[in-house]
């Protein structure tokens, strides 16, 4: 069996975990950042912190894997290249129970969750998170760090900056961009552009 430490320890690492083991990867432990707290019940398991200052790398680890358990999406992104520099592997996890296009592209320490579909062409940036039951419609190009809330659903060509957050049961119509750092709320249905660091709720979302 193959094994992979997370990075994290809330209740995405916990969801994290599960896919893992449901891909025949062993966990071997879970690493977490001093001074953050989980929001959310912590999974069982040997937890080993440590800071941004330290350098880590596989041989002192005893791991070559990693995969990203952290629902922050800054925090994800910062972690996923400090790792990838250091000289870790970050295989996308993929939950056997999703569906992702042969012709979409997937980079390191992306996350797709349980019920989860990615059609053809699409594009998924590094330490992207596509959450449980998302739809992520053809040649979408979804941004490093962003998060794709459960149930969300993205027509085709949507753009989807840099560490932003697409609510749970939000719809973005095709064709619209959303900047990065954004947030759109649960439940929005966004039909046009929205730019960089904005917030967005509502029918239609404004």
């Amino acid at each position: 069996m193959r094994k992979i430490a997370i990075f994290g320890f809330g209740g995405h690492a916990a969801v994290v975990f599960e896919a893992c083991e449901a891909l025949a990867w062993k966990n071997e432990s879970f690493f977490v950042e001093e001074g953050l707290v989980a929001a959310s019940p912590e999974p069982k398991g040997k937890v080993i912190k440590t800071n941004r200052n330290e350098s880590l790398n596989p041989k002192k680890a005893g791991i070559s894997n990693f995969a990203l358990g952290m629902g922050n999406n800054e925090a994800r992104l910062w972690w996923c290249e400090k790792l990838l520099k250091d000289g870790f592997q970050l295989p996308p996890i993929i939950h056997p129970k999703a569906w992702v296009s042969p012709s979409a592209s997937l980079a390191d320490g992306v996350f797709v969750g349980a019920g989860a579909v990615i059609q053809a062409g699409a594009k998924i940036g590094k330490a992207a998170l596509i959450n449980s039951n998302a739809t992520v419609e053809h040649h979408c190009e979804i941004g490093a760090g962003a998060h794709i809330g459960p149930g969300a659903v993205l027509a085709g060509l949507v753009q989807v900056g840099e560490c932003t957050f697409i609510g749970a049961g939000a719809v973005i119509i095709d064709r619209v961009n959303i900047g990065k750092k954004s947030i759109v709320g649960a439940g929005a249905v966004v039909i046009s552009d929205v730019e960089k660091n904005k917030r967005v709720v509502g029918v239609p979302a404004k």
